[in-house]
């Protein structure tokens, strides 16, 4: 028996194999990809929510700041953790200086907390 006669044999894959695979793992990517805007659509439509009850906006702003703090710090490369930082606070000033529109909106967020209205 000769060496080439004793190893089993691999089953090449054919092309249609390959090809349908191929597709397979395509679809698959184009599907999560997919979902990715509509997960982000989904948590800006639940942080208006939150910011539209009774939860205490103080409390609100210091989850946002922990959601923040932890997706820059483990998401971003640390070399451009500062620019991206930077770029935040950027945009959180200009979208503060275009203020609420609703003052309804507005004054249940200017309360202290603990206070009694």
């Amino acid at each position: 028996m000769t060496s080439d006669e004793a190893k089993p044999r691999k089953r090449r894959a054919t092309q249609p194999a390959i090809f349908k695979a191929v597709d397979g793992m395509s679809d698959e990517a184009r599907h999560i990809a997919g979902q990715m805007p509509n997960l982000l659509v989904d948590l800006a439509q639940r942080i208006r929510s939150l910011a539209a009850s009774e939860i205490d906006p103080y409390l609100l702003v210091g989850v946002l700041l922990e959601g923040m703090v932890h997706t820059v710090s483990n998401c971003i490369p640390t070399d451009r953790q500062p620019d991206t930082m930077l770029a935040t606070l950027m945009l959180l000033q200009q979208r503060m200086k275009k203020g609420v529109s609703d003052s309804t909106e507005r004054d249940r967020c200017n309360s202290v907390p603990g206070d009694k209205d």
